[in-house]
């Protein structure tokens, strides 16, 4: 396979990565930094190697590369520890490494950033790192790039998911991102919190409702699965669901049919549901809470997001980069966190 390595630094890193990587295979060419910056699409089919030797070059032009690239191939190679603390630029990259590292390492990074015998599927996509970013989903622990794995799965498939995590842990950005790595992704994404809605309003709000239906009904309105047309429902808090508003859920996942509130009429969406829950829904099938057989219908597919404290090393990185993002967002000065703060934070 071609990969195209793209230097910011001396000759001498290069040829020892050029070396390295037809050992492994690899058929490495060298593109020249400028040429890539200016025009960061142009190959972006095979996969890229930055290499960066100090911490002087062109930073903001290359973030703005790499989001513009949208190729979601680049490996980071960073033989400078000050690289490692740039947060914007590593949720930039795909992955990255720092150097000197072993073969077998750089071997992992790299089918990690383009398995091998990868077909490109039409229907669809594989998120960057900064499409992952810009959905708050940042982060390097294993526990964390394992989530991220399931997400890109679970998008390629069109079963119904259940995504399960505590609070804070970024369920419904985990939706939107297998919303839009899907191929539902042109299609509106449509988030309902269930928990927030009273029991006797959450059918209409679900299915619609016709005109009269009940006492404030005074025209007909589209329910959140018939706005999610062709789209994707996400359902927080789906285990606050009330048992009458269960059954009609199982129905429709069961065969795509639904009835507004006073329709005599059945009506057919195609609409993908992904639920969430902090809860243990099988504890919740067992104290007579929750449907077994809705909890059986959700769960064809299911993604376990991690809480901060089990995802090391990871708090430190999504503090700088909402000091990042901020500052961009206000136009003040980047600040670096200090190295005392990041010990404190891990």
């Amino acid at each position: 396979m071609e990969i195209a390595l793209v230097s910011f630094s001396g000759s001498a890193l290069t040829g020892a990565l050029n070396a390295q990587l037809t050992e492994l295979g690899y058929a490495p060419y060298c593109v020249d930094h400028d040429a890539w910056l200016n025009a960061p699409t142009a190959d972006q089919h095979r996969p890229a190697l930055l290499v960066f030797a100090s911490t002087v070059f062109p930073r903001a032009r290359v973030i703005a590369a790499l989001d513009q690239s949208h190729c979601g191939a680049t490996l980071g190679v960073f033989a400078h520890p000050d690289c490692l603390a740039d947060s914007l630029l590593l949720t930039s990259l795909r992955d990255f490494v720092s150097w000197p590292c072993a073969r077998d390492e750089l071997r992992l990074r790299l089918e990690r950033v383009c398995p091998p015998n990868l077909v490109q599927q039409a229907d669809c996509l594989s998120l960057s790192s900064a499409e992952f970013a810009r959905l708050n989903l940042v982060g390097r622990s294993s526990k964390f790039l394992a989530a991220l794995g399931m997400i890109e799965r679970i998008a390629a498939c069109d079963a119904p998911v259940i995504i399960e995590g505590e609070t804070g842990t970024g369920k419904e950005a985990a939706a939107r991102a297998i919303h839009y790595a899907s191929a539902r992704r042109s299609c509106p994404f449509v988030p309902i919190n269930c928990g927030a809605i009273p029991d006797n309003l959450i059918e209409s709000e679900l299915f619609g409702h016709e005109r009269g239906a009940f006492t404030d009904a005074k025209e007909a309105r589209h329910g959140v699965i018939a706005q999610a047309e062709g789209g994707t429902l996400f359902l927080d808090e789906v285990d606050a669901l009330s048992p009458k508003a269960q059954v009609t859920l199982l129905r429709f996942l069961q065969d795509r049919q639904y009835r507004p509130l006073g329709s005599n009429r059945m009506r057919t969406a195609d609409t993908r549901i992904v639920a969430a829950t902090n809860a243990n829904l099988q504890y919740q099938v067992e104290q007579g809470r929750f449907r077994a057989d809705l909890m059986f219908r959700l769960n064809i597919l299911s993604l376990h997001l991690p809480p901060l404290r089990e995802r090391s090393g990871d708090a430190a990185l999504l503090a700088q980069y909402f000091v990042d993002l901020l500052s961009a967002r206000y136009r003040r000065p980047t600040t670096r966190i200090d190295v005392v703060m990041f010990a404190w934070l891990e």
